[in-house]
This record gives structure tokens, C-alpha cells and sequence, in this order.
């Protein structure tokens, strides 16, 4: 029987291989059109990115797009790297965090960007992503990350955090989404694309998982400890992605919104400090793997 470390190793490998693949072509690409702007079906006016593998997305996606894709760079695969060769349960923690993130990430890449030559390539980080999280989560047992956590985490505050994680995202992505009941899609920006796969995701899976999350941890069950384990590593790395998303578009001249950049400043800020009080506080030397 293939034993789990070295089975990690290997899809983190894997991992590591497409990850450069798709990294690598989204910053060599040349021009390979000249700005376009047309209207969308929508009556919204779309400037394409026009360079390189992002050359059909909308300038403001391109650019989102590039920033996670640095922080995937320098923060992603470490993290991968890090859980796949630790052997304690502080390693199996930041692997299935970075496994979870790398499942958003892909997930979002796949459903959300133009098809282009790396389609199969998303379609795979995406895959292995979900089966190596799959895989690793049986090591993280919630008896034993309560047993773990318990005697040092401080309970309310991170229920309550997680809470208001749901409900303030919960409000920015309705805030835009409601007023497209009566026909108003400014306040959406889907520019060109299909749907609005970002806000698919958080209303659909992390706004459910924190408030249960929450209200479990609350509670004391095994299972409210598990999942903010994974939230808070997984918050982390993607509020990393959304800050350097945000910084992107600052530096670009984009539009952006005050109200929703306060609202990410506050999830973000507290997802790290939390997230690295909850790191430290695992212990290093608690081997979990073969």
C-alpha cells in the first residue's frame, strides 16, 4: 500500500507541474490583439485584457486574475509543499487549507475565465485539488483536532468571526445581485461572462460552511473544529489573492468600491491574525502520517 506521505508528494508534484504550466503561460504571453472595448448584451461597455492567455477576459478580470496568480506563486504551492512533506498535524492542517484554496481557485478558473489552451490544465489542478483534499481529510479526524484545539482556542471569538464572515459577505454579494431582479446589472459587473461564478461560490459553500462552522464551534461539537481549521488556513491564503486583487486594481486606475474594500479589509485582517494564532497553536511535533 502506497504509503500517504509519499502519495502526497506526488500529487503535490503534480500539482506544482500544472500550477507553472498555467503561471508561466499567463505572464509570456505576447499581444496578441489591440484593446477592444464593445458592449455587452447586458449594455455594459467591455475593454478585453487583449495579451497573452488572458487576452479575452475583461481588463479588471485579467488583472484579478494575474495578482491570485502571483500569490498562488509565492503562497499556494509553499503552502502545498510544506503540508506535503511535514508528517505532523500542523502540516496535514496547512495542506488541506492550501488544497481547499487551490480547489477555489481552479474551480473559479474553470467556470469563470474565456476557454483557452489551459483549459484542461484548470480542469486538472481542479481535480486534483478535490480528491487530494478527499484523501487528506481522513487524517484530520474532529475528535482529535477538538481534542487538539479545545484546551487553546479561544471558542466565541472565532464562531462569532466566522458569523459575521457569512453575514458580511452574505450582504456585499446580494447588494449587487438583488438589484438585477428588476433589471439593473450595473451594480453586478458581469462585463461579458455568463454568470457570476465567484458570488456562486461564497453564497453557495463558504457562506453555509462559516455559519455552520460557526454555530457548531459554538456549540462545542467536534466538527465546528475541524471546519474552522480548514476556513481559517483556507481564508487566509485566498485573503492574501483578494488583497493583492485589490492592489492590482488600485494600481491599474480601476473603479473600486470603498464600502467593499473596507468590508474585505476587515475579513482579510482578521482571517491572518486569527489563522496564525490557530497555526501556532497546533503542535509541530504531533506526527499524523505514514
Amino acid at each position: 500500500m502506497i504509503k500517504s506521505r509519499t502519495l502526497n508528494l506526488g500529487l503535490v508534484g503534480l500539482m506544482i507541474l500544472f500550477t507553472l504550466l498555467t503561471i508561466g503561460a499567463a505572464f509570456s504571453g505576447e499581444q496578441t490583439q489591440n484593446l477592444q472595448s464593445f458592449v455587452s448584451l447586458r449594455g455594459e461597455t467591455v475593454m478585453l485584457y487583449g495579451k497573452g492567455i488572458y487576452g479575452n477576459e475583461a481588463t479588471d478580470y485579467a488583472l484579478q486574475a494575474i495578482a491570485q496568480d502571483i500569490v498562488t506563486l509565492f503562497l499556494g504551492i509553499p503552502m502545498l509543499i510544506y503540508g506535503a512533506v511535514s508528517k505532523s498535524l500542523r502540516g496535514r492542517a496547512v495542506l488541506v487549507g492550501g488544497l481547499s484554496y487551490f480547489l477555489y481557485t481552479y474551480v473559479s478558473y474553470c467556470f469563470l475565465l474565456q476557454f483557452n489552451q489551459l483549459f484542461l490544465a484548470y480542469v486538472a489542478l481542479m481535480s486534483l485539488s478535490f480528491f487530494g483534499l478527499w484523501y487528506n481529510l481522513r487524517d484530520l479526524k474532529s475528535e482529535r483536532v477538538k481534542a487538539v484545539l479545545e484546551p487553546v482556542l479561544n471558542r466565541k471569538v472565532y464562531a462569532v468571526f466566522q458569523w459575521l464572515l457569512a453575514l458580511m459577505l452574505a450582504a456585499m454579494w446580494l447588494a449587487r445581485i438583488v438589484p438585477t431582479f428588476w433589471g439593473d446589472f450595473s451594480k453586478i459587473q458581469l462585463a461579458h461572462y455568463n454568470t457570476a461564478v465567484i458570488q456562486v461560490l461564497d453564497l453557495g459553500f463558504i457562506v453555509p460552511l462559516a455559519s455552520l462552522s460557526g454555530y457548531w464551534l459554538w456549540r462545542q461539537m467536534p466538527m465546528g473544529y475541524l471546519l474552522t481549521l480548514i476556513l481559517m488556513i483556507k481564508g487566509a491564503a485566498l485573503g492574501t489573492a483578494l488583497l493583492a486583487m485589490i492592489v492590482m486594481a488600485f494600481l491599474n486606475g480601476s473603479a473600486i468600491s470603498i464600502v467593499e474594500c473596507l468590508v474585505f479589509a476587515f475579513l482579510i485582517g482578521g482571517i491572518d491574525i486569527l489563522a496564525f494564532r490557530l497555526f501556532v497553536k497546533i503542535p509541530a511535533q504531533d506526527t499524523v502520517v505514514n
